[in-house]
């Protein structure tokens, strides 16, 4: 099954060149309120802005977006591998220590933990917390209906995509979407 959800998701640059992500005017609300929760009462900022794109680019490719050990392997991924980046991550909001308390407590970090360790142990909890979030509201909308593109064969199950009769949201594909029901 091929997903499009990430063309809901703009990449942007600053004037300084700096690249960012966003959503697009035309987001479903799903997406747009999924996204608002990921982001656990933090403002709008660019790391989870770009967590989020990565995380729904990997539920558009999974064969099972349900899959748990998908969730993990996901975080997992996404964990900052430099200790200037996680150093940044904390940085940028001192609230996700309890991310690290949290990873602390779970058993998650090594004994005896070094801080950067217990660093990208708490960033991968809010990660996966986020994977959560934005999984369960995907899984949601996608059991909403489902239409077949008569070209590419190409599934999608979001009403958001394209109605009957309307053009596959493929850019690549010039075919016509048909819904099938639920």
């Amino acid at each position: 099954m091929t997903r499009n959800i990430t063309r809901f998701f703009e990449r942007k640059h600053r004037d300084n060149g700096e690249a960012f992500y966003c959503l697009t005017d035309n987001a479903p609300d799903w997406l747009t309120d999924a996204v608002r929760e990921a982001h656990d009462d933090e403002f709008p900022n660019d790391w989870r802005y770009n967590i989020c794109h990565s995380i729904i680019s990997d539920l558009d490719d999974a064969t099972a977006p349900t899959d748990d050990d998908d969730m993990h392997e996901s975080a997992d991924t996404l964990v900052d591998i430099y200790n200037s980046d996680r150093l940044t991550w904390l940085h940028d909001s001192l609230g996700r220590i309890a991310y690290c308390d949290e990873a602390q407590s779970d058993g998650l970090t090594a004994e005896p933990a070094d801080v950067f360790g217990i660093i990208g142990a708490g960033q991968y909890v809010c990660i996966l917390q986020m994977a959560y979030v934005l999984r369960d509201a995907y899984v949601e909308a996608m059991q909403d209906g489902s239409y077949q593109c008569d070209e590419c064969s190409k599934i999608g199950t979001v009403d958001d995509l394209c109605e009957d009769g309307e053009p596959c949201p493929d850019e690549d594909c010039d075919g016509i979407c048909h819904w099938t029901g639920e």
